[in-house]
């Protein structure tokens, strides 16, 4: 049976732009998104078996059109997003228009095109298979273009075909160890050398600058990552991720002043156990950068820092941001420097949670008492954790302690907060996340969006900084998977992936590159000592890559790979015969050759293989399986009683 080449090349062509498509959807407009596929299955629309015809001359006004389109809504930031988007629409219009081979390259150069585009918006993990993937189906469309360019005509059996895929799988097969081994080599910065994709913000969900009281009845839940952190395993309570003091209340609005400077001309004393970590901060609308509570280092140049631990950039994080931090593990922060009159602030018109102030704490008495009371009294008292049907209201703390008596984190902490001032202690309130589910695979924590949460810090006998977090114990389970649905831990597994992604790909810098280079040569000089991990796996992936180049050029060169049946099972013979000291001399025909071994027996055996082969090969169709096999039995037998 014979397909056309054309067909199959068609087939290859429409898997490319689907490729571009995956690898581009995320990141383009859902206008253009439909469009593509919109455009796409109308030209794969047939009328009485013959497919819809479009003019050329209306396909290149349509052409023209996008790109205008897209020129008239350029915007520098945005440039390789919407040069992405008319790619997309260009593959798709040029399906209509595919009659020669210049036609279907074109198409191929496109999908090129649009895959670079969609790895400069995003190098994600998810990127490798679709990018693996097209270079292995562009391998098989180039030979077959050069087929089809000879003879547009050309139909082949499908052995012959399959034959020519199989041998088309060696240009991939090159090319992708080559590139994988020019990764490790060339120099390269830590700086994009493309800066044009647009700046990915946060969910509408998660960390925020600011925390505003009643503004919503209900928060959605993201399970977006936020940030991975490298580090060994803590106890859930040693897990807040600070952000943001919050110290400005209005009544409903939550503000925080800027905090740079001071922590890096008068580091503060911390006392308790150091860990140190890499955190891997995914792209935001925000500068600020998170640290473990309580931090005492961060390397991460063009951070400002401040007596609040808190740090921040001068703009936006745009992309997947690394650095190395230490913190120490502690609830309390000494700070005998503090001016208390913004953390004592509290703004007119709560008399009544005033007086609900007193009655808890009391006008007077002992500070660790009045604290302890106030804390009780949300956290273990008759209010409870929700994020839906929150108090919607112009006075939302009252609201929440006096009527609803439900809300979120972001109730419990303005609630203690504005408590403790009423009762003399100044107080102010923290934003970050809280908890992280650590991955044993990657040795890491994932913390989504989801996990943002503020709690209270109070100035206990004006000496130190002591963490509260009213916000019930049981209310979120910050670290644990129970009742998260199978769908989030499945995300928390693919998850390793994209970590290693980052760590391996994103993060691999001109810093790392040197170490590794550095590592491999110190390696060579002392031979006798162990390498390190990271040693082992460049050594093993590099011992791989030879291995497998080594296996396949000597079972190509064995005819195990590629070739038809036929000569497969030839070279097979050829072997033999040379193995038994009879090397086969390619002037003579098989049963010429067969004839003159002067061993008989061999002889016998030899003609009897010929003689098969001939009848089943002369019969103008190729081997089938069964002749294949038995031509093997043969062959085993020559020379086997010898």
């Amino acid at each position: 049976m014979k397909d056309r080449v054309e067909k199959v090349l068609g087939l290859l062509t429409d898997g490319a732009a689907w490729l571009g498509f995956f690898a581009a959807v995320r990141h383009v407009e859902p206008l253009y998104a439909g469009g593509f596929v919109a455009l796409f299955l109308l030209s794969r629309v047939r009328i009485k078996g013959s497919p819809l015809v479009v003019p050329p001359l209306a396909i290149s006004v349509l052409a023209a059109a996008a790109v205008v389109a897209a020129y008239g809504r350029m915007e520098i930031s945005s440039v390789v997003r919407q040069g992405t988007e008319v790619l997309l629409v260009l593959t798709a219009l040029k399906g209509f228009d595919r009659r020669t081979p210049r036609d279907y390259f074109f198409i191929q150069l496109l999908v090129v095109f649009t895959l670079a585009g969609a790895g400069i918006l995003s190098l994600d993990w998810t990127f490798l298979p679709l990018l693996a993937a097209y270079l292995i189906q562009f391998g098989v469309a180039a030979v077959l273009l050069a087929f089809w360019s000879e003879d547009p005509g050309m139909a082949l059996d499908r052995p012959v075909l399959r034959s020519i895929v199989l041998r088309s799988l060696w240009i991939p097969a090159a090319a992708i160890p080559v590139a994988a081994l020019l990764f490790v080599l060339l120099p390269r910065t830590a700086d994009p050398f493309f800066d044009l994709g647009p700046r990915r913000v946060s969910a509408v969900t998660g960390f925020t600058d600011e925390v505003v009281l009643g503004r919503v009845s209900r928060i959605q839940e993201s399970g977006a990552v936020a940030f991975r952190v490298r580090m060994e395993r803590l106890e859930e309570d040693a897990l807040y991720w600070r952000g943001l003091v919050f110290d400005g209340f209005d009544g409903r609005r939550w503000t925080s002043r800027p905090d740079h400077g001071g922590f890096f001309r008068e580091p503060i004393r911390l006392t308790g156990r150091p860990v140190a970590y890499t955190v891997f901060l995914e792209p935001s609308d925000s500068p600020v950068v998170f640290t473990l509570d309580k931090p005492r280092s961060l390397f991460l140049p063009g951070a400002w820092g401040g007596r609040n631990l808190t740090f921040s950039l001068r703009r936006p994080i745009a992309r997947t941001l690394r650095y190395d931090a230490g913190s120490i593990v502690s609830d309390r922060l000494p700070d005998g420097r503090v001016s208390p009159e913004r953390s004592l602030q509290v703004p007119a018109g709560l008399e009544r949670i005033e007086r609900l102030a007193r009655e808890v704490a009391g006008d007077g008495g002992d500070e660790e008492r009045r604290i302890g009371a106030l804390l009780r009294f949300l956290s273990h008292g008759e209010y409870r954790y929700t994020i839906r049907n929150l108090p919607v209201s112009e006075r939302p703390l009252e609201a929440f302690l006096f009527e609803h008596r439900e809300g979120n984190c972001e109730y419990f902490a303005s609630a203690l907060t504005i408590l403790l001032r009423m009762s003399g202690i100044p107080a102010r309130m923290v934003g970050g996340y809280r908890g992280g589910y650590y991955q044993e695979a990657g040795g890491f924590y994932t913390v989504p969006q989801q996990n943002a949460h503020v709690w209270v810090e109070a100035l206990r006998d004006r000496r130190e900084w002591v963490r509260l977090d009213p916000t019930p114990a049981s209310a979120e389970t910050f670290s644990g998977t129970e009742g998260k649905g199978i769908f989030f831990r499945v995300r928390l597994v693919l998850d390793v992936f994209r970590y290693s992604w980052d760590v391996f790909v994103v993060d691999y810098d001109l810093r790392r590159q040197m170490r590794l280079f550095a590592g491999v040569a110190n390696w060579f000089r002392k031979p006798p000592g162990m390498p390190g991990k990271g040693m082992m796996l460049f050594l093993a992936a590099m011992a791989v890559l030879a291995a497998a180049a080594v296996a396949a050029g000597l079972a190509r060169r064995r005819g195990f790979l590629g070739g038809t049946p036929e000569a497969r099972v030839l070279a097979a013979f050829s072997r033999r015969m040379e193995g038994l000291g009879y090397p086969r001399d390619g002037s003579r025909g098989l049963e010429e050759f067969a004839a003159a071994v002067p061993d008989p027996r061999v002889r016998e055996e030899a003609l009897r293989f010929v003689r098969r082969f001939q009848e089943s090969f002369y019969r103008d169709r190729r081997l089938s399986r069964r002749d294949v096999r038995d031509l093997r039995t043969i062959l085993e037998g020559i020379g086997k009683d010898r």
